[in-house]
C-alpha cells in the first residue's frame, strides 16, 4: 500500500528486456506514495543514528523487476533525488551514505 503501482516511466525496452520465463522485466522503476514519504524517510534515518558505520542498505527487491540486480552507492539526498525526478530502481541493493 506504500508503493504507487500506477508510476512507471516510458522505458524502451530492448529484446533482451522483454518478460522472461519467470515473468521478470515488467517494471523498472517506482515511487513512494508521498504520504508516505516522510515515514520513510524517519526509518532510514533511525537506521543511521543506530549504523556503527553511518551506512544503511535499502533493498527494492520485486518478482516483476530487472531480471538481474545490482548494487549502487549512493547518498541519501541523491536516494530521494532520484526518487523524486525518476524513481527509484527495483532489484537494487542502494548504499545509503
Amino acid at each position: 500500500m506504500i508503493i504507487n503501482w500506477k508510476f512507471e516511466p516510458n522505458i524502451n525496452l530492448t529484446p533482451q528486456m522483454r518478460i522472461g520465463k519467470s515473468g521478470e522485466n515488467q517494471n523498472f522503476r517506482f515511487k513512494f506514495i508521498k504520504v508516505y514519504q516522510r515515514e520513510i524517510n524517519k526509518i532510514i534515518k533511525i537506521a543511521f543514528e543506530h549504523s556503527p558505520i553511518k551506512e544503511v542498505y535499502f533493498l527494492t527487491d520485486y518478482q516483476f523487476g530487472p531480471e538481474k540486480g545490482h548494487k549502487k552507492t549512493i547518498k541519501l539526498i541523491e536516494f530521494w533525488s532520484q526518487h523524486d525526478k525518476e524513481g527509484l530502481e527495483w532489484n537494487v541493493l542502494y548504499k545509503l551514505k
